[in-house]
């Protein structure tokens, strides 16, 4: 029995009630258009700057985060929950963009230094495969999706979302920056690769399974690395 248009206009709506992220998930959908459009061949390097950094971090980022943006709309007041993610995701950024600085200064340094970038790959993919298999890396996978009390109004509750943002983008730099080292060196599909590892792991059960089969990954690529050197 076909759905009258009416129908699936109120699911739609009763869909978006439940799903306040979604105008942000769109926002990175369109970060990830910018970036197909400006790397027309599949193997552009990237990011070269902090511009390319922040708009990386807003394609993939925000979809692990999205469990997290949720709960923010959600625990909030209907009138204010586009305003209540927006502060999340901003400050959320902020974190991942301030750590981009670090990245892409080390990276330089490299550079400047003349490390080969094979070397520069094969001790980031061996590093990342360590950290997938420390105790650390655990530990905070299970803070990654703590709630936390928002206030219903006012400036405390505009200074809740943001501080929610910020530490929330501290928990997952901790978890992923290790694995983050690799965009300087990366291509738009590793980028959607480490989009998907991201997802899983804001599933905590999930990314603690696959911790273990990913540091494999990263150990058996590392091998491969150093043997072309």
């Amino acid at each position: 029995m076909s759905i009258s248009p009416p129908a699936r206009l109120d699911r739609l709506r009763r869909w978006g009630a439940w799903h306040p992220e979604w105008p942000l998930l769109a926002g990175a959908a369109g970060a990830w258009a910018v970036l197909i459009v400006q790397a027309p061949v599949p193997h552009r390097h990237g990011p070269h700057g902090l511009t390319d950094w922040a708009l990386m971090s807003l394609a993939m980022m925000v979809p692990a985060a999205a469990p997290v943006i949720r709960y923010v709309g959600l625990n909030s007041i209907r009138s204010r929950r586009l305003l209540a993610m927006a502060l999340f995701v901003t400050a959320y950024l902020a974190g991942w963009t301030a750590y981009g600085v670090v990245v892409l200064t080390v990276a330089g340094l490299a550079g400047r230094a003349e490390v080969a970038p094979r070397l520069q790959l094969a001790v980031v993919l061996g590093v990342a495969g360590l950290w997938q298999l420390s105790r650390w890396k655990r530990s905070v996978l299970g803070t990654c999706v703590r709630p936390v009390p928002l206030p219903p109004v006012g400036w405390r509750a505009n200074a809740a979302c943001a501080r929610f943002g910020v530490s929330h983008s501290f928990r997952c730099i901790t978890s992923s920056w290790a694995l983050m080292l690799l965009m300087p060196s990366g291509s738009l599909w590793l980028m959607a690769l480490l989009t998907v590892v991201a997802v899983a792991e804001s599933v905590v059960p999930l990314g603690a399974r696959s911790a273990t089969p990913l540091a494999f990954v990263l150990a058996i690529s590392c091998v491969a690395v150093v043997a072309e050197l």
